[in-house]
This record gives structure tokens, sequence and C-alpha cells, in this order.
């Protein structure tokens, strides 16, 4: 329960996504330790007495041939010790190298069926050209032979959570599933058997990453428009992190606009020119013709007039004020006094409307007030009181962290730029990479602690440091087994591998798998998971020698190990089957989560199950003489 404590400290949106799993796993151990406590004792009693096998004089068949090759395989390894642990050492350091070749990713990639796709012209755009570019837009999405629905929403009303521009549009493309199910009673049997569940479907359609391709493709074509292709829980995950529907945001801040304008097309033109980057924006900023009303103070003050007073007169005049409404049996509407859309939009109107001042004389406006047609920034956004534009994209083709790596890489000398200018300039990175770096050392510094606190858990319960030690030695055997799936599962295409030299092929292969939060909470979990394996084998080897009087050696070990290899494998077998619908659950909606997860802790427990029964008893053999050492019998009385 100490390695799962880690989940409940992650924020946002990984910890309600995690914090759930951390529960029921505890509340499972819980129940667990409850039953074995209560229920399991009741049952041996009236179950046991009665039970045929003990009568049998030897183990089952299956056991029986498990135990003569592991008790071979047992001697051969007590008698190279330096052999085996060597090379098991060698074999988790090249694992964890590769490691550093991996990618990073916050969550893995959703499939829910539906693509979002943002579409955007240029500020200013009319409602009837951005319908006729949208109904393009649409007619390319329906030629595509996957597609099988398409809707969209064109501009958001004002008081809108998200209020957008008649410029904008959205659509929500439905797909076919990639595989269907096969007609037929067998096939539906099937379906409903782990593992052999796969032989129910057919696949019929292109792959989702080359129907994504598809739809890029061609709605791309259409000048003059900014696409940004997502899913609808994706992208809003992603504007709930960072506030922009990407999977990274570049974003300055600064005080001078003409200053962020500069610094984003700057980086706009370095990102388009890294591999892997999609849907690539710049937050739009254009100018936009507008009318501005510009108090002459020292002519209002002739006339009494103040800027309060006027400007007031104006935003009556030109947005308009609610002075009552109007009921309608149960409904009711704001009655709006402004002025007509004619004498709002031309200046000649504006500069004659009639003020009344203090003195009773009436005034034309043009007397106190410039109006001046003139342009300016379509929008202006803040965040943390702070001006800021941002450029984003999406990531398809590689890792996160490699491309923002990348990023920062290219963008390094117009962060010292931008610093020295006035007015307070930065760059910061949102998006999904920001909460992937903050959840990864979350789980990291906290998971560290975790391992501590179970080493000294472990200290306490088997009275040694040194059996402490050799039980969390299952955890680098978990690690390298968990590794070992994912380059198994995540394997690179042959392409990949055209035009690289040979010694490079290793990290070709590596960087194919890119870890997210979920392999790491896997990591985490499985810490708990195999340390079972090493207290159940340490312990016993303590129990022979404390209460069996047995003595310290390979005989006492090889017994040890096959007394405790049913339970073992009891143990591990249970696990892997629990595993098999989330294990073969790829791809499959609703589980691109959680797959990941028991990917690592399937890898992990196979190779520590196996593992273990090799390096264990080494490890034993060769540092445990010490854990037990038996206490000088007392004198007896009387005696000297």
């Amino acid at each position: 329960m100490l390695v799962v404590f880690p989940l409940f400290s992650l924020a946002g949106l990984e910890g309600r996504i995690f914090a759930p799993l951390g529960i029921a796993y505890m509340t499972s151990l819980l129940a667990s330790l409850v039953v074995s406590l209560t229920v399991t004792p009741v049952l041996a009693s009236l179950l046991l007495p009665k039970a045929r096998f003990l009568d049998l004089p030897e183990d089952p068949f299956l056991l029986r041939i498990l135990k003569h090759g592991t008790s071979r395989m047992l001697r051969w390894t007590l008698r190279h010790t330096s052999l085996v642990l060597g090379s098991t050492v060698l074999l988790v350091a090249a694992s964890l190298l590769t490691l550093c070749w991996m990618g990073g990713e916050f969550l893995p990639p959703f499939n829910e069926g539906t693509f979002t796709i943002n579409f955007q012209t240029e500020p200013g755009t009319s409602l009837e050209e951005s319908q006729r570019l949208a109904a393009r837009a649409e007619h390319l999405l329906l030629e595509i032979p996957e597609v099988l629905a398409v809707s969209r929403r064109t501009g958001r009303a004002e008081l809108d959570e998200h209020a957008e521009g008649v410029n904008s549009s959205e659509f929500d493309v439905r797909v076919e599933d990639t595989q269907k199910p096969v007609s037929g009673w067998l096939a539906a049997c099937l379906r409903a058997i782990p593992v052999a569940h796969m032989l129910g479907y057919e696949t019929t359609s292109r792959p989702r990453h080359e129907v994504l391709a598809d739809i890029r493709d061609r709605i791309t074509q259409i000048p003059g428009v900014r696409v940004n292709i997502g899913q609808p829980i994706s992208h809003r995950l992603d504007h709930i992190m960072s506030g922009i529907r990407a999977q990274i945001a570049v974003k300055i801040f600064g005080s001078d606009l003409r200053v962020l304008r500069d610094a984003g097309h700057d980086i706009h033109e370095i990102m388009s020119r890294i591999p892997g980057v999609v849907d690539l924006q710049l937050e739009p900023q254009v100018e936009v013709s507008q009318i501005r009303l510009q108090v002459r103070r020292e002519a209002a003050a002739r006339y009494g007039l103040a800027p309060d007073d006027i400007a007031k007169l104006l935003e009556t005049a030109c947005r308009g004020r609610v002075v009552s409404q109007i009921l309608d049996e149960d409904r009711f509407f704001n009655l709006v006094v402004w002025f007509d859309e004619t004498s709002r939009n031309d200046p000649a109107i504006i500069q004659q409307t009639i003020l009344d001042t203090p003195s009773g004389r009436r005034i034309s406006l043009s007397e106190v007030v410039d109006v001046i047609d003139t342009t300016g920034p379509n929008t202006l956004n803040h965040e943390g009181v702070e001006r800021r534009i941002v450029v984003f994209c999406n990531v398809e083709g590689r890792d996160l962290a490699g491309v923002v790596g990348e990023i920062r890489r290219n963008i390094s000398d117009i962060e010292p730029r931008l610093a020295a200018m006035p007015g307070g300039c930065h760059i910061e990175f949102g998006g999904q990479f920001q909460a992937q770096q903050e959840a990864s050392l979350r789980l990291l510094v906290l998971g560290t602690v975790s391992v501590i606190a179970v080493f000294l858990l472990l200290v306490r319960c088997l009275g040694s440091w040194r059996a402490a030690m050799q039980v969390l030695a299952n955890i680098p055997l978990a690690a390298l087994g968990s590794i070992v799936a994912l380059l198994i599962v995540n394997r690179p295409p042959l392409e990949s591998f055209q035009g690289v030299d040979w010694w490079m092929w290793p990290q070709v292969w590596a960087s194919a798998t890119s870890l997210s939060v979920a392999h790491w909470v896997g990591f985490i979990t499985l810490i708990g998971i195999v340390s079972r394996n090493g207290i159940m084998m340490i312990s016993h080897y303590i129990h022979l020698m404390e209460h069996e009087g047995h003595q310290f050696g390979e005989e006492m070990i090889i017994q040890g190990s096959l007394e405790r290899l049913a339970p073992v494998m009891m143990t591990a077998a249970t696990s892997f089957i629990g595993l098999l619908p989330l294990l073969f659950g790829a791809g499959q909606t609703g589980k691109e989560i959680l797959h990941p997860l028991a990917l690592v802790v399937f890898g992990g427990m196979l190779t520590s199950t196996v593992l273990d029964q090799l390096v264990t008893p080494a490890l034993f053999l060769r540092f445990g003489r010490n854990v037990h050492s038996r206490q000088p019998a007392e004198p007896a009385i009387g005696s000297r």
C-alpha cells in the first residue's frame, strides 16, 4: 500500500484519472487482508480435513516437473553466482539505458472514434464566405470512405463559454471502426474470452493514423484556412490544461503587442521546420478597421463636460444601454437604446451627435471629440494579467518530449532577446508537455520516498537490512521485464533502420516507445507487486534457519526455493490471468490508459517471477550469511 500513495499526490487531470485507481487498489488489498485473516481460516478448517490431495504421496505431475527443472537450474546457479549476478546487472543496466532514448508524452493517444476539426479563416471573414469554405471542407471529408458522418458548428454566441466569431467553424467527423465483429455465434463466443476475442473481429478499413493523415491532407488543401485536428475529449483536456486546444502551446508574454507579434512570427517560422509538428498555428493577431473616439479634455472642460460624461453617452449610442424589460407571458426581453447600425458605423454621422452641456447649450460631438477612422488588433488575450500571444501545434509521428526539446533548442536565441526588451517579455511552454513534466517529476520524487519507506518496513519485519535489500532487488528485475515488453510491443517499422548505422539501431528501436504518465504509474504499482515474491522467498529462508534448524548453505536455499515455488507461481499466474483483458485491449476505446499500465505490470511480473528463481537464491547465497545469526545459549543456573 505504501507505493500507491504517490498517485494521490498527482494534481490536475492526471490526479483525477489515477487517484480512483489508487483507491480501488488499496481497497482491494484491505479487503483481501481481512478475508485472509477471517474467511480463509474458516474455509480451511472446513474443507482441508476432507481434501483428498492431502493423502497423495507426492506433488501433482506439473508441480513435480517444475520442481525438477528448478532444482537442476538452482544447483547450476548456486555454483556460478558471479556469472548469474554479473549478467543480471549488465542486462538491467542495458535496459535502463534505453529509457534515455525513449520519448515522453502526457497520456497515451485516445481512440474516440470521432475527430474534432477546428477550422478558422482570417478574422473579419463574413458568414457567407465562412459557410462556403466550410461546405467545401465537408464535401472533401465525405469523400473519404471511412467517414460516416460530419456535423458542423460555425461561430459561437457572445455569451457562450467559448465565444467564437463566424470565421471559426468546428467539425465533428465520425469514422468507422478499423475492426468489425465477425458474424456468427462462434465469433460471438470468442469475443467473450480474453485473448481469443481477437479472433472474433476482422479488419475492414485502413488504420486510424492513415485515415487521420488523409483527413489532414484534404483539409489543408483549402487556401487561407488554419486547421487543428484532434478528438473531442483530447481537445477538451488540452483546453483545460493550457487554454489552447493543442498538445504544445508556446506562450509569449509581454506588454508591447508589436514585440509579441514579431516574436510569434519568428517562433512560428522555426517550428514549421521541425519534423513531427502538425496543425501549426499562430494565434490570430490582425489589424481590423476601428473607429476610435478620443476626447479632447481642454475643449470638453470649456463646456463643463467631464470625459466620463461623454464616455457614458458614447457607450449608450454605440454599444447600447438596457433601459427596461418587456414581459411576454413567461418570457422577458431587454429593451436596449442605441443608434441605428448606419449611425454607429459612419464617422460623419457620429461627429454630428448632439451633446447637452451643463449650461444648457447644445454642441456637436466633433467639437470635443476626435473621431478617428483607424485600425487596431482584432483581439487582446491576457493570462495572469499579462498580454500574451500563443504559437500552438500538435505532434504526429514523434514523441511529445522530443519535439518540445527541439523547439527549445531552436528558439534559445529568441528568449534572451525578449528578456532584454522592456516590459518583462518571456516565453513559457504549456499544454500536455507541461503537465507531463510536472507529473513525471512528482512521481519520481514521491516514488523514491515510497521505496525508502518500503525498505524501512522490510527492515523492521525481516530484522535485517541485508534481507530488505535483497527483497528490493526484485524492482530492477521487474524494470527489466517492463522495458523489454515495451520494446517488443512498440516495434519500429523496417523503414526506420534504412540509412542508419548498425550501432544506432538500438536507439532507433527504443525511440519508437513513448513513456506516458500511465507507464510511470505502472512502474510504481509494480514495486509493491513484485516485492511479494522476494518477501516469500527471503522470509522462508530465514524461517528454515530460525525454526527448523537448517544450516546456511546451498541445500537450505534449494529446499526453501522449491517449497515456495508453488505459491510464487500461483501468485504470478492469477495476476497474469487478471491482466489479460487489458493486455490484449490495445487500441480499444476506453482502454487507452489501462493498456500501457497493464503492459508494464505484465512484463515486470513475468521477468521478476522467472529471474526471482535464479537471482534471489544466488544473491542470498552470496550476501545472506549474516542475515540470521544464532544467539548463544544462556548458561544453566548455578554454572560458572
